[in-house]
Order: C-alpha cells, then structure tokens, then sequence
C-alpha cells in the first residue's frame, strides 16, 4: 500500500530476469517497459506507473550475474546510455551482495541491467509486476488472463482483489499453461541446467 498509496493496486503478471552460467557481456542499461501510452512523460509521474518485486532465490554475489541500477534514473528524462558510452559509475553500480530469501522492489523506469554470471550456475530472478490504482487495461498486462480460475479461487481475499485483473474466466484456456514442466525445459535447452 506504502508504494501505490492505496489498496487499489492490481497484480499485472510475473517474468523474471535470468543471467546464464558463463555469461560473460554486460546488458544494456534499460527501463522495463511502461506498456501502453501514458498521459503524460513517465518521469513526470509522482506514484510510479508500474513496480516490480523480484525475488532473490540464492545469494547474488560479485560474479554471479547480479543486478546492476542507476538511482534517481526513474526521474530522468533521456534515454540510457549505450553500453560503449555508459560510465564505469554505471557500469559497476552493482546490487551485491543480496542475500537468498530478499526482495528487490524496483519502479519500472528505473534503468537497470544484467551482469556477467561467471559461476558455473544459472542466476534466476523471478519476479511480480503491479501497477497502479487507475491502471487502464490499455496498458497492455491487464487484458492478458494469465491466472486459472482453479488457483485464484484458493488466494485470499485480498490476493483475489489485487489479481483481478489476470484470472481467466472458468473455462477459459490459458496458452502455454502446463506445455513445459521443468524437466521438459531442461531436456529442450540442456545448456539451462
């Protein structure tokens, strides 16, 4: 509620951000996108236009790929810098180390990007975007039905609320939903493993 000012917050969908084992180039500095058009610049919004949660699963390290931010680049009009005229303040600005069972919140104008993983595991970042009371389905993450109904009807009642926005209706399909177990994944894309 802090960060929206209001229980009026919709859940917009989950990604995450994945740096492969050995991964060895930097990730150009980037906001996530802000779907849809606005009323107005993005900087000049005061409650940000969407905030997304990802959640740290093993201890973000130095080599492990961690996240990398630039501060205050939510309020900044231009666009990033690219890799090759970004300066090292930038380049090193990393969220190390992070301890597994953390929290990264972030506004999605902040600019932000992906390290080099030089461990010899994948680093994943799964993570939960929301947006905003007012939050017009425009905006392109609410028309997508990516929650069965079978599952938001065990949420409680404020998760129900604040998701809303995704469940599909009873019998509606969901694409991709249960294609891929994780193990099918892993037989597809070995490298992942």
């Amino acid at each position: 509620m802090a960060i929206f000012g209001s229980h009026e917050y919709l859940a917009a969908g989950c990604g995450g951000d994945v740096a492969l084992a050995g991964a060895i180039e930097y990730q150009a500095l980037h906001p996530d996108a802000i779907w849809g058009m606005l009323d107005k610049h993005v900087a000049d919004y005061e409650v940000p236009p969407a905030v997304t949660i990802n959640f740290v699963l093993e201890n973000l390290t130095a080599i492990n790929g961690p996240m990398r931010v630039v501060p205050g680049s939510h309020r900044w009009r231009q666009r990033p810098p690219t890799l090759h005229e970004e300066p090292d303040w930038m380049m090193f600005n990393t969220l190390c180390p992070v301890p597994a069972g953390a929290a990264i919140f972030r506004d999605n104008r902040l600019w932000h990007a992906g390290t080099p993983n030089l461990s010899d595991r994948m680093r994943a970042l799964p993570n939960m975007e929301y947006f905003p009371p007012g939050a017009r389905p425009s905006l392109g993450w609410l028309d997508r039905h990516t929650m069965p109904w079978y599952i938001w009807q065990q949420l409680t009642p404020l998760g129900q609320y604040i998701s809303r926005g995704v469940v599909a209706a009873p019998d509606e399909p969901i694409h991709g939903l249960n294609e891929y177990s994780p193990g099918a994944i892993l037989e597809i894309m070995p490298f992942l493993r």
